[in-house]
């Protein structure tokens, strides 16, 4: 059982952990575009309130970023393409002769 399960479990598990590194990342852009916009209200709205200390990230760390989470969901997806590929291949049963 644990030969039949273990491809598409590691095929699962690959995606989801290059999808967990991208939310990981967004977190800090959403954070980001948090702060900017609390300030940009302040500022523009209610003038009597202090600034909010920025967070920002940088465009090229985010993209390096994305970018190696990308190699676990692309190995993940290939590693289920392949265990598909290897099922398909094994030959299914002959049907049975209708009883006549």
């Amino acid at each position: 059982m644990v030969r039949r399960f273990a491809g598409p479990v590691l095929a699962a598990w690959l995606i989801f952990i290059g999808l967990w590194m991208i939310l990981d990342e967004a977190e800090q852009v959403v954070l980001s575009l948090l702060t900017k916009t609390l300030n940009w209200i302040g500022d523009h709205i209610f003038t009597s309130l202090p600034r909010v200390e920025e967070a920002s990230v940088s465009a090229r760390y985010l993209l390096l970023w994305i970018a190696e989470a990308l190699v676990p969901i692309i190995f993940g997806l290939l590693v289920g393409w392949w265990i598909l590929r290897m099922r398909r291949k094994t030959p299914a049963p002959a049907p049975r002769a209708a009883a006549q």
